[in-house]
């Protein structure tokens, strides 16, 4: 003879408004206790209990702005500065990823993209997502320099150079 016994399941969670979340198939989004009573696989009840924190969304703005142009040539950063006065926390995102280890006030972009950062007060474990800025980054031009004329010359004579274009650049 084999008892099967009920099971008993308490989940514990935390989300930002306005976010929701999703639990046997029902979505809440407002912070209390829920309780279901199922079926689990040995055929016996099964009481699964929600408990949920809805953290407010914080009510400052997160602005950036870039310190010079967003579109450069080579090597040269486009410097992306968060305005914020109440941010702690910062987490720079290009095109919606995380950048790991940019956590600074400011990001120094080297690569094209759009940058966004998310913004924490310390208060709330909510963040705010900033507005976005599109960053180009040209690779540097390459030209390809070739002599028309012989380049063994004497002081004050001219040599001809020719410059060809090297696909991809402009």
């Amino acid at each position: 003879l084999t008892v099967n016994q009920p099971s008993v399941t308490t989940i514990n969670q935390s989300i930002c408004a306005p976010n929701s979340y999703v639990c046997n198939g029902q979505t809440y989004s407002t912070s209390g206790t829920y309780t279901a009573a199922l079926t689990n696989d040995a055929g016996c009840d099964s009481v699964v209990t929600l408990n949920l924190t809805v953290n407010p969304t914080p009510t400052y703005q997160a602005v950036i702005s870039a310190l010079g142009d967003t579109v450069v040539c080579g090597s040269t950063a486009v410097v992306l500065r968060s305005v914020a006065s109440s941010a702690v926390a910062y987490q720079w995102r290009n095109q919606g990823i995380d950048i790991p280890g940019a956590t600074a006030f400011e990001y120094a972009a080297t690569q094209s993209g759009e940058y966004s950062v998310i913004l924490y007060d310390g208060q709330s474990p909510c963040g705010v997502l900033s507005n976005s800025i599109q960053v180009v980054v040209h690779p540097v031009a390459v030209a390809q320099i070739q002599p028309l004329t012989p380049t063994s010359r004497c002081a004050g004579d001219v040599v001809l150079l020719q410059a060809s274009h090297v696909p991809g650049n402009t």
